[in-house]
């Protein structure tokens, strides 16, 4: 009799470490499920064949009027998802963003996805066409210190095509065009 109950302190010990790996594996297991949900299935990636063309621009900078109408068409195979449209005076290396996701463009992010005409899920298809009003008003790099938009004359136009869902995107890196134009009063 002696002898089982000196096992005993050994035996709650052996209990007492069977439990704390059980719950270590079960904390891992909740942590693992937890944190799948939050990372993405897929990464995106830019095929290739992702061609975007501008077809038309029409830039005024009048004191009243301070706006960048732009037309993409998709050239490429593939339909991309949204773009990143910049834009500064010629001559200058740094672009800055005129379709900011991050601001709230007129309440949605429909300056920055691309839609087809009359479509209501993001994505430019191939030989689409998109058409969209910019205001250049309050764009930083484009206005001076007081906020004034800078004068008319010419600008580097720079469009960059990007696919991928949500917040999740890649840039088409070799998809990029330059255009220069010209902005009136």
């Amino acid at each position: 009799m002696k002898c089982l109950l000196k096992n005993n302190r050994g035996m709650s010990e052996m209990v007492s470490y069977v439990l704390l790996i059980i719950m270590a594996i079960g904390l891992s297991v909740i942590v693992f499920a937890f944190l799948s949900v939050y990372v993405p299935k897929e990464k995106p990636e830019c095929k290739e064949d992702v061609h975007v063309a501008i077809t038309k621009t029409l830039c005024n900078m009048s004191n009243t009027n301070q706006t960048l109408t732009l037309e993409l068409t998709n050239k490429g195979l593939f339909t991309f998802d949204a773009a990143y449209i910049r834009m500064a005076p010629a001559g200058r290396e740094v672009t800055f963003l005129i379709n900011d996701p991050e601001k709230n463009l007129g309440g949605s992010v429909r300056g920055f996805q691309l839609y087809a005409p009359g479509a209501t899920k993001p994505g430019l298809p191939p030989g689409a066409q998109y058409t969209r009003i910019y205001s250049l008003a309050n764009i930083e790099g484009l206005t001076d210190s007081e906020g004034v938009t800078l004068v008319p004359g010419t600008y580097t136009l720079e469009v960059q095509p990007a696919m991928g869902k949500g917040k999740n995107f890649a840039l088409c890196e070799k998809a990029i065009i330059h255009e220069t134009i010209r902005c009136t009063a």
